[in-house]
């Protein structure tokens, strides 16, 4: 007899005449547990509830004897007692060490190359601590393990121990208690790109019972329900982010379960999932940048640089021009020369080179790069015409070399979110709302800050964030374009463009192509926007699509136009949203050495736990990474100063001791880069202090 299993808009009859006291009694444990599963999804994972709801019906045979057969809306059919016995035949499949699936993410250990580990920009780091220590750690292993014997070719973690499994398909979910049962994991995700398989599953798995299981196990269950792959990559990567006790390069190694037989959909996800697995490295920072932040932010401190503390204070009738340098910014000088007499115009980093060419000046520019180049870099863009920068006021973020404030007559500063001494100041009261996250590009920085400071119209200027031209991914009139002899070091440095590799919607239609950075810009920017849904924020560019933000062909410019603001009146409003303040330099101080030094020793509390298996290696790697990562500390300031580093180091530490085989050596090898964690935060902690005096020593020459 062929049953109707309920899903979207289908009647669940509580009972059939025709079907028998078993076939009836089977068909009410099916709704029953479908009933019950949609409950615990609504009280626990909401979205997944939904989904749920969304699905198709399916039909299920069940005979005289309770014999069942599904029956899929594309005219195939499975026998439940066959669907039981393949994914028994898989689950022994997976128990082969040697044929089981994973993904692989790092390079080889032994490719050892001793070199700065920023490249180029290493130059301009106050230490050299990031290069130093995963040097040692490289060199150490490449001693005692200069060739392959002694190793496993892949990661091994023991026949039991999973840290993170990958399943691929619900099917009937028989698999899921199985492999919970069978193995210690640590994480268990879940993916599913079929929602009526996923709805399918829910009547015949007890999802409430699982996620017990999962408990009692200190599984840590995730589901994945999705049909786009580029979402289910980003679902993993935001999963891993948030999850407590999984660090990123858990992915290295992590075990893949097929319980669906479509290959191709697969290897499109494993495939997609490698592709985006940049972005749960991307924005982790590293000690040697944050300790630039310090040295800079005390400085600008204790030479007074006004910070900025008036959001929401600019006139309503306010307009501000926001100047990128990407390509549309050619054909867009025309409206700018019209229109920004009655506008707020924004430099942003390499535009101001084409605002000077140009001849138009702007009454802010904004730099958000911590690097002491950028005096240099400003300099050269204007062709040494400092006479250029009088009546142009400057707003950096607090991480900005103070000699470029000094080369403006006015200035302000914001203080940066997610760093350092950000962290610092919001303990010190300056509060959340006014520490602006401006990344990853200098348009970032100005859009943030428009929408915080109270603009309502704002009109985007060669803020592309993609091109339609691979080889055009900026103005032909930027810095490293136009203006610096070949040889030059700056030109050099500048050029250096990540690839255009990724394609996102173009903002009038098709599509562009985007680089890493400028794809992590466009979600942050469309965020920022959202944030303020009074803000009509203008897109001319013949760029990326920015969600939030209002395609407007140029041609359409004056359909939008209100007749401007009063300029200087406006100008005035900004620098007012800037306050002066006096800082206790040595309490600041203070506090961030304290909290350094208990970081530290927490960190070395953990290390002295004693250590006799790959399990407990494991286990302090989790503790120290998610010291910088759990919310409670997300914006600790030794958090930011040191997740980076210790994610580097961890993670390396990580891919050695996994593929050796001798377990005491394994052991051994975790010991001593332990050891190298601790012995690199000490010497952080004395180039903090250091670095400290010298910008306190600068101010006062």
């Amino acid at each position: 007899m062929v049953l109707t299993l309920p899903g979207k808009q289908s009647a669940q009859p509580s009972k059939d005449i025709d079907m028998t006291p078993l076939q009836q009694a089977y068909l009410n444990k099916l709704r029953a547990t479908a009933e019950a599963n949609a409950a615990f999804f609504q009280l626990n994972m909401p979205q997944h509830k939904m989904l749920l709801d969304k699905a198709s019906s399916a039909s299920v045979d069940i005979s005289e004897q309770g014999d069942l057969v599904v029956r899929y809306a594309n005219g195939e059919s499975r026998s439940v007692t066959a669907d039981i016995l393949e994914m028994e035949g898989r689950i022994e499949k997976f128990s082969d060490l040697s044929d089981r699936p994973q993904l692989l993410a790092f390079h080889n250990l032994r490719r050892f190359v001793e070199s700065p580990s920023h490249g180029r920009h290493q130059v301009f780091h106050y230490s050299k601590l990031d290069a130093e220590y995963p040097n040692r750690a490289t060199r150490h292993f490449a001693k005692h393990y200069p060739d392959n014997s002694g190793l496993n070719r892949y990661p091994s973690f023991g026949e039991k121990e999973i840290p993170l499994l990958i399943v691929f398909g619900s099917r009937l979910g028989w698999h899921l208690p199985r492999l919970l049962a069978e193995y210690k994991i640590r994480h268990l995700v879940v993916i599913e790109t079929d929602l009526d398989a996923f709805r399918l599953s829910a009547f015949f798995q007890d999802y409430v019972q699982l996620t017990r299981l999962a408990q009692e196990k200190g599984t840590d269950l995730i589901f994945i329900v999705q049909s786009e792959l580029d979402k289910i990559a980003r679902s993993l990567t935001g999963a891993m982010l948030r999850t407590g006790g999984l660090p990123q390069f858990f992915i290295h190694g992590a075990s893949l379960f097929y319980g669906v037989d479509d290959t191709a959909m697969v290897a499109k996800i494993r495939e997609t999932i490698m592709e985006t697995m940049w972005e749960l490295f991307f924005g982790m920072g590293y000690f040697d940048d944050e300790l630039v932040t310090i040295r800079h932010t005390f400085g600008n401190l204790k030479q007074g640089v006004p910070i900025y503390r008036r959001p929401n204070t600019i006139p309503k009738d306010a307009v501000a021009f926001v100047i990128g340098s990407g390509p549309s910014l050619d054909g867009l000088i025309p409206l700018l020369r019209e229109y920004g007499d009655r506008a707020v115009i924004f430099s942003c980093g390499t535009a101001l080179a084409i605002l000077h060419k140009m001849g138009i000046k702007p009454d802010f520019h904004v730099e958000k790069e911590r690097q002491n180049i950028i005096a240099e870099v400003i300099q050269k863009s204007i062709s040494n015409d400092m006479e250029f920068l009088e009546g142009v006021n400057f707003i950096g973020l607090s991480p900005v070399y103070p000699e470029v404030f000094n080369m403006f007559e006015r200035y302000g500063m914001i203080v940066k979110a997610a760093d350092t001494m950000g962290a610092v100041l919001n303990a010190k009261g300056v509060p959340r709302e006014l520490i602006l996250n401006g990344q990853p590009t200098v348009t970032n920085t100005a859009i943030d800050f428009a929408v915080s400071a109270g603009f309502k119209n704002i009109y985007l200027f060669g803020v592309d964030l993609g091109s339609k031209d691979k080889e055009k991914h900026h103005s032909k009139h930027t810095v490293y374009m136009n203006l610096m002899p070949e040889e030059d070091h700056l030109k050099k440095i500048l050029a250096h463009q990540p690839a255009n590799d990724i394609i996102v919607p173009g903002n009038f239609g098709g599509e562009v192509h985007a680089n890493k950075v400028l794809s992590f810009a466009r979600p942050m920017m469309s965020h920022s926007i959202s944030m303020y849904p009074d803000a009509k924020v203008y897109n001319l560019n013949d760029g990326a699509l920015i969600e939030h933000a209002i395609p407007l062909p140029p041609e359409d410019f004056s359909q939008t136009w209100t007749g401007g603001c009063d300029k200087h009146a406006t100008v005035e409003a900004v620098m007012d949203t800037f306050q002066p303040e006096e800082w206790d330099m040595d309490e600041l101080q203070g506090m961030l050495m304290e909290r350094i030094d208990a970081f530290i020793s927490r960190v070395e509390a953990i290390v002295a736990n004693p250590q006799s298996s790959l399990s407990d290696v494991l286990d302090k790697m989790i503790e120290i990474h998610w010291m910088t990562l759990a919310p409670s500390n997300i914006n600790d300031p030794c958090a930011l100063l040191f997740r980076g580093t210790s994610s580097r180091l961890l993670s390396m530490a990580y891919n050695a001791v996994t593929i050796i085989k001798d377990q005491d050596e394994a052991l051994a090898k975790a010991e001593w880069d332990f050891s190298n964690l601790i012995d690199c935060m000490h010497e952080a902690r004395e180039e903090v202090v250091k670095n400290i005096q010298v910008a306190f020593a600068a101010t006062e020459q």
